[in-house]
C-alpha cells in the first residue's frame, strides 16, 4: 500500500506531501491545476524517463519520495533529478539504480493512463494471468508439469552428454585416465601444500636457526675459546648451596630449584645438540621441498586452487570415467526413460491445455460481463490459443488476450487497442475479472473518464470502488459520478505565492467534497441546487457501496 508521497521541486509543485490510505483514493481539480503532474511524478518511480525541463525552479533537483508498505514492511523509495540529466535513486536510504527502483515498483504498483506500465498489455503475462485464473487446480496441473519437464530437459541433457562418437569417447577417456593417474601418482595429502611452505621456510633460513642455536648452545656448553660454560657455572652454585643447606632450612628449598635449574639447562643443551645434527641433515632438502611444492603447484593450474578442489577434481573424474566406460548401456537406458517421460510430459501438457481452454471461456465470460457492466456491451474479449512448436516449461500452449471495442471491428492485439478512456475501462474490467489473482496491490488509473460520462461513469466509479476491496486503488478524474465513490478525496489546486502559480493538494472533509463534487456538476459549485445535487450524489454513491 503507498502510504505517503512527497514530490519537491517538480514542474509548479514547490512541496506537496500526500497521505493516501486503503481503499479508493481520488483526486480533483480544475483543468490545468496540475493533476497530472502528480502522476507524472509518480512516474519517475516506476521507471520512466526523467525529463529536466520538468525541474521546478525552487533549486537545481527534483524529488520524489514514496514510502510503500509491501507484506508488512515499510520500503521507502526516492529518486532525484539534476538538470544536467544525473539521476540518484535510493531503496530504504541506500543509494541504488534506476532499473533497480523500477523493478521492485514494477511488482507494487500497475499504472494505467495513456502510457506504459501496464502489466495486462504484456502478451508474456497473458497466459500466467490465465493460470492463476484457474487457482489451485489449475496450479497444482502445473507444477506437476514442470516437474517431469525438468526430469525429460535432464534426460536429453544426459543423452547428449553420452552421445559421442567413438573417438570423441576414446579421447575424452584417455584424457581423463591421464587426469585420474597424474593426481593419483602424487599422492597429495590434506594441508600438505601449507606444511610444505612452513618447511621451505626454515630450510631458507637454516644458517640463521643454526648460528642463533650454535651460540645458544656454546654459551651453556662451552667453547674452545676458554669462555667457561653455562653449565658449568650453574653446577657451581648448585654445590655451593647445597653444602650449608642443612644449616638452613630456606637455603635447601633454592638447593632444589638449583638443581632443577640445572637439568632444564642441561636438557636445552642436550636439544640444541640434537636440533644441530638435524639441521646439518636437513641442508640437503631444500631442493626436494621446491620441487613439491613445484609439482602441486602445477596440478593447481590445471585442476583447482586448492589441493581438496584437485582431489575433488579427481573423484568427478573417475566418476566420468566409469559413466562414459558403461556408456552404451546406459544410452539404452536414458532413451527409454525419455521416451517414457516425453510421454508423460505431453499427456500433462494436453491436460493443462484443456484445462486452460475451459478457464478461458470462464475468463471470457466474466471479462463480457464486466464490459457490459460499464457500458461497453458491444466490446468483444476473447483468448486465442495458438500450440508452441515445441513443449516449453509453461506447457504447450500460447495465449494473448484480444479485443474488438466496437461492433464491425476486428479482434486486436491488447496492446495495439486506442489508449485513453476506452482502453482504461476495458483494463478496468480486466483488473475486475482478475481482482482474486491480480498480485499487483496498487492501481493508478489516469484518464480512467474520458469520453464518459452520466450512467456510464456512475458505472466505473461503483466498478473502481469494487477494485479497491482489493487493491488500493489511486485515480484522477473530471467526473463528479466516479469522485462520489471515493474513500478519500484530495482536491488540487494552483495557488499564487509571490507572483508565481503553484500546485497544492489538500484532503477534503465531508464538507468539503459536498463543495468540490457540486463544483463538477455546475462549474460553480456554490449555488444550493448544485449542493443538493451533490449530497444526493454522494448519498447514492455510499449506498452502491454497502448494496455491493
Amino acid at each position: 500500500m503507498l502510504t505517503e508521497l512527497h514530490i519537491h521541486n517538480f514542474a509548479l509543485i514547490d512541496e506537496v506531501k500526500l497521505s493516501f490510505d486503503k481503499g479508493f483514493n481520488v483526486l480533483t481539480g480544475e483543468t490545468g491545476a496540475g493533476k497530472t503532474i502528480i502522476l507524472e511524478a509518480m512516474n519517475l518511480l516506476i521507471g520512466k524517463r526523467a525529463e529536466t525541463h520538468l525541474i521546478g525552479t525552487d533549486g537545481d533537483e527534483a524529488l520524489v519520495e514514496a514510502i510503500i508498505i509491501d507484506n508488512d514492511k515499510e520500503r521507502v523509495l526516492s529518486r532525484t533529478v539534476t538538470r544536467e540529466g544525473k539521476n540518484k535513486c535510493y531503496i530504504d536510504g541506500r543509494l541504488n539504480t534506476v532499473s533497480m527502483i523500477a523493478e521492485i515498483m514494477s511488482d507494487l504498483v500497475d499504472y494505467h493512463g495513456q502510457h506504459e506500465h501496464q502489466a495486462l498489455l504484456k502478451a508474456s503475462n497473458h497466459l500466467s494471468y490465465l493460470d492463476k485464473f484457474g487457482g489451485e487446480k489449475t496450479q497444482k496441473i502445473l507444477s506437476s508439469y514442470r516437474a517431469q519437464f525438468e526430469a525429460l530437459r535432464k534426460g536429453r541433457k544426459d543423452l547428449g552428454d553420452l552421445s559421442l562418437n567413438e573417438e570423441e569417447r576414446r579421447q575424452r577417456l584417455e584424457l581423463l585416465n591421464y587426469q585420474v593417474d597424474e593426481i593419483g601418482n602424487a599422492q597429495l595429502q590434506k594441508d600438505e601444500d601449507l606444511d610444505l611452505e612452513k618447511e621451505r621456510m626454515r630450510l631458507k633460513n637454516a644458517e640463521k636457526l643454526r648460528k642463533a642455536a650454535s651460540a645458544a648452545y656454546e654459551l651453556l656448553s662451552g667453547t674452545d675459546t676458554g669462555n667457561r660454560a653455562a653449565l658449568d657455572q650453574i653446577r657451581v652454585a648448585q654445590n655451593e648451596i647445597s653444602s650449608v643447606s642443612e644449616i638452613e632450612d630456606s637455603l635447601s628449598k633454592l638447593a632444589d630449584q638449583m638443581n632443577n635449574i640445572l637439568f632444564e639447562s642441561e636438557e636445552v643443551a642436550h636439544e640444541l645438540s640434537k636440533y644441530l645434527k638435524e639441521l646439518e641433515a636437513d641442508a640437503t632438502e631444500l631442493e626436494q621441498v621446491d620441487d613439491r611444492i613445484h609439482e602441486i603447484n602445477s596440478l593447481k593450474r590445471k585442476y583447482g586452487k586448492t589441493i581438496t578442489e584437485i582431489i575433488k577434481y579427481k573423484a568427478k573424474a573417475e566418476e566420468e570415467t566409469n559413466t562414459l566406460r558403461n556408456a552404451d548401456s546406459r544410452i539404452g537406458e536414458l532413451k527409454k526413460e525419455i521416451a517414457k517421460d516425453k510421454e508423460e510430459v505431453k499427456e500433462i501438457a494436453v491436460r493443462l491445455s484443456k484445462n486452460r481452454k475451459q478457464l478461458a471461456k470462464e475468463l471470457e465470460k466474466s471479462v463480457q460481463k464486466e464490459l457490459k457492466n460499464i457500458n461497453l456491451g458491444d466490446c468483444r474479449f476473447t483468448i486465442e490459443f495458438s500450440e508452441e512448436q515445441k513443449l516449453a516449461p509453461h506447457g504447450m500452449d500460447s495465449v494473448e488476450f484480444l479485443i474488438a471495442p466496437n461492433i464491425g471491428e476486428d479482434l486486436k492485439r491488447l496492446v495495439k487497442i486506442a489508449s485513453g478512456g476506452e482502453a482504461s475501462r476495458i483494463m478496468l474490467a480486466l483488473k475486475i475479472a482478475l481482482t482474486k489473482v491480480d498480485p499487483v496491490p496498487i492501481l493508478i488509473f489516469d484518464e480512467i473518464d474520458q469520453g464518459i460520462g452520466g450512467n456510464t461513469a456512475s458505472k466505473v466509479g461503483q466498478k473502481l470502488s469494487r477494485l479497491s476491496e482489493d487493491h488500493q486503488t489511486v485515480c484522477i478524474t473530471h467526473l463528479p459520478q466516479i469522485a462520489a465513490f471515493a474513500d478519500n478525496h484530495f482536491l488540487v489546486s494552483k495557488e499564487k505565492v509571490e507572483l508565481k502559480m503553484k500546485t497544492a493538494v489538500s484532503r477534503l472533509t465531508e464538507d468539503q467534497r459536498r463543495d468540490e463534487i457540486a463544483r463538477m456538476l455546475s462549474g460553480m459549485g456554490d449555488g444550493d441546487i448544485s449542493k443538493e445535487h451533490a449530497s444526493q450524489l454522494l448519498s447514492s454513491a455510499s449506498k452502491s457501496k454497502i448494496g455491493s
